[in-house]
């Protein structure tokens, strides 16, 4: 299955991290003014997620864990989160 994510959504929004899976696209940007160097990143509380799932050949949903758009996830749990439309 192929996951559409429009080109100009991403550039208007540079993500530091992409990954593809069968059920969608993860979209990790962390906020660099909380991160600290000591430890990686992706196990820190300084993410903002987003779930694009493919609903069709061209139709996609963008979600976010518990529906909400904050730097205050850990990016190596976006599996373990509940993904809705934020608020």
């Amino acid at each position: 299955m192929n996951h559409f994510i429009p080109s100009l959504y991403l550039e208007a929004d540079p993500a530091d991290i992409i990954v593809a899976t069968s059920a969608g696209t993860y979209i990790g940007k962390f906020d660099r003014s909380q991160f600290n160097p000591a430890l990686p990143a992706e196990g820190q509380k300084i993410w903002s997620i987003r779930f694009i799932e493919a609903t069709d050949e061209s139709t996609t949903k963008t979600l976010y864990p518990n529906g909400v758009q904050l730097f205050a996830f850990v990016w190596d749990d976006r599996e373990d989160y509940t993904y809705k439309y934020a608020l």
